[in-house]
């Protein structure tokens, strides 16, 4: 059963990067299940020598003392009731829930785990790590249609807030190929391709930091006909419900064509679209979605033990079919699932973990036992 089972996350990376990866990440599986669990974990990219900013959740109360560990040690890395002279140190500033290093080195590459004083059940694990500018492949690409007006966006991706005090952001630059550009073009054309980086800058006890994205841009010659996708839910995502209440999943597709069939199916029955069933669907679209609402009308335990499939057929193309499942909240071995990338996903399961290829054919409660048996055999700090 999908229920007492995990697959974990990996990134698009070549295949020596990827088994480097794979190692680290078993780094964090033993140091995260020796210690309280569950963490929700979070991969965070900063090029060195530039300012970062990670945001504990949980912590929302200001009363209350943010801890922060590296790399799963006992001893506090830093801690919100920390002094100034402490953070000046340390090269860090720490405010409520925000931990930011001012100026990124290797050294600060690892795993982060924070919680509140006054909440140890909530905890948040960042694993950060830190490249060269000689290595910037984590970018954010954007697509424009050729003779379209364009605005490039610079992202707000791990760059501190504004409610943090004594630290400001008093620019931000774009440039291409080096030279100052423009990030708003009135119609996009074919020379305007290429790669371009913006630059925050944040000015903090009379120092200067900064914070660079990438961002290729690609143009496009011509608008490309709209083919029918499913755009949510994901497939194999899990959705953590209640028993005895009403549950309605949304299935949504792009598509153009009024003759696109999108429709549910529970196992290998389909589901009726009669609202007098206990599960039914119901169907709206106009001219460029369709969405199909799975509905339980009273959500029982034999509904979490089925399977459920959206699908969409059309005449053009083959069908598109997505599956998700259904776990109690707050059930033993339920199941949190984080969107990676295409090709891979991250499920965390509170009993197990596993590192697969979403693309693989997966065998869930094989792998869940091999897993388990694996890490019985590990020995684990006290």
């Amino acid at each position: 059963m999908l229920h007492h089972t995990s697959v974990v996350f990996t990134l698009l990376l070549s295949c020596a990067e990827e088994m480097l990866l794979q190692v680290f990440l078993l780094t964090i599986i033993i140091g995260a299940c020796a210690g309280a669990c569950p963490l929700t974990p979070g991969i965070v990219y900063v090029r060195e020598g530039e300012i970062v900013a990670l945001k504990c959740d949980g912590s929302s109360d200001v009363a209350s003392v943010t801890l922060w560990k590296k790399d799963f040690h006992r001893e506090t890395y830093a801690q919100s009731n920390m002094s100034a002279a402490q953070q000046r140190q340390m090269g860090i500033l720490v405010h409520e829930s925000w931990l930011v290093i001012l100026n990124t080195s290797m050294s600060h590459q690892g795993n982060y785990t924070c919680q509140s004083s006054r909440n140890h059940s909530s905890q948040s694990l960042f694993t950060m790590m830190v490249y060269n500018v000689s290595e910037d492949k984590y970018d954010y690409p954007e697509t424009c249609y050729k003779d379209h007006s364009l605005t490039l966006s610079c992202p707000e991706v791990n760059i501190p807030s504004e409610d943090i005090v004594n630290i400001t952001i008093t620019d931000v630059t774009w440039y291409k190929d080096g030279l100052p550009s423009n990030p708003y073009f009135q119609k996009v054309e074919e020379e305007d391709a290429g790669v371009y980086t913006c630059n925050r800058t944040y000015l903090y006890s009379g120092q200067t930091y900064f914070k660079t994205f990438v961002v290729p841009l690609t143009v496009q010659e011509d608008t490309p006909p709209i083919y029918a996708t499913i755009t949510s839910p994901r497939d194999n995502q899990v959705f953590p419900v209640e028993l005895g209440t009403t549950v309605v999943i949304d299935c949504v597709a792009d598509s153009d064509s009024f003759e696109d069939l999108l429709f549910w199916m529970r196992g290998i029955s389909f589901v009726e679209d009669n609202s007098s069933f206990p599960v039914f669907y119901n169907e709206t679209r106009d001219e460029k979605q369709i969405k199909a609402s799975l509905v339980f009308r009273d959500l029982s335990v034999e509904d979490l033990s089925e399977n459920y499939s959206c699908k969409l057929e059309t005449d053009n193309q083959p069908p598109i079919e997505v599956t998700i499942f259904l776990t109690q909240k707050g059930a033993p071995g339920s199941l949190t699932v984080n969107y990676i990338s295409d090709s891979y996903l991250f499920i965390y399961c509170k009993q197990c973990f596993v590192l697969k290829k979403k693309k693989q054919s997966v065998n869930l409660p094989q792998i869940g036992n091999m897993i388990i048996s694996f890490l019985s055999q590990l020995t684990f700090p006290a």
